[in-house]
């Protein structure tokens, strides 16, 4: 796709996933499945350094619409929320770090 390669992944929660990454080290992640706007992340963020349950803290503390909080998802933890405008992103997070920083 796009001179990209791609990878299928498996996962618990999801029947598969495509996963690839570019040169510069960003990854992208392709799931299938139905959405509109308000309610699936268009764009999905790795929390390197762990500590996702701080920054959803963090964002309730500053009014940020929370659509669905830390939740387990197929390798770690994830979190959605919307941008001024209406539209989704997400948070994600390995398993092997931890949730909280604090």
């Amino acid at each position: 796709m796009f001179g990209l390669e791609l990878k299928r992944e498996e996962g618990a929660a999801e029947p598969f996933w495509l996963s690839g990454r570019l040169e510069n080290g960003l990854e992208l992640v392709f799931f299938q499945m139905d959405g509109k706007r308000g309610d699936t992340p268009a764009l999905v963020f790795d929390v390197t350094e762990g500590g996702i349950d701080d920054v959803i803290a963090d964002l309730v503390a500053k009014g940020v619409t929370i659509v669905t909080p830390v939740s387990e998802a197929p390798g770690g933890w994830s979190a959605d929320f919307l941008d001024p405008d209406g539209f989704g992103l997400g948070l994600w997070q390995s398993e092997a770090l931890p949730r909280s920083l604090k």
